[in-house]
């Protein structure tokens, strides 16, 4: 979805493609060593350090900032938010992401004014 957007600079074009290709290739099976205790199914794969986030309340900042942009968080629809995901192992994990973007929303629309804005959403 990255690589459709328009206005990316070429470096941030470049970037967005090598992740892109290297998902394609985990998933592919392409990258990785086979896991010596189930080598059919699994494999360990190292991650690269620039794809890894900072632990905490910052990488989750950062996570978020990267899949919700601007555009999403400074006039949400519920189309817009809709059309992403972030998806988590645990459920506590995704309740902190959730509260996290939910403030985010609500600060939002208390800065606007609206903070009734929600409410007519049906999602």
């Amino acid at each position: 979805m990255r690589l459709m957007k328009s206005g990316l600079t070429n470096e941030e074009r470049e970037q967005y493609e090598t992740f892109a290709k290297w998902l394609l290739d985990v998933g592919n099976g392409e990258i990785g060593q086979p896991n010596q205790q189930n080598d059919k199914d699994t494999s360990w794969i190292i991650i690269p350090q620039q794809y890894c986030l900072t632990p905490g309340e910052q990488g989750l900042s950062e996570l978020i900032d990267f899949i919700y942009d601007d555009a999403t968080l400074k006039a949400p629809t519920a189309s817009a938010l809709q059309e992403k995901a972030i998806v988590c192992p645990k459920n506590d994990t995704a309740d902190a992401v959730n509260v996290k973007i939910g403030m985010k929303l609500f600060q939002w629309a208390a800065k606007q004014g609206k903070q009734n804005y929600f409410t007519q959403w049906s999602i």
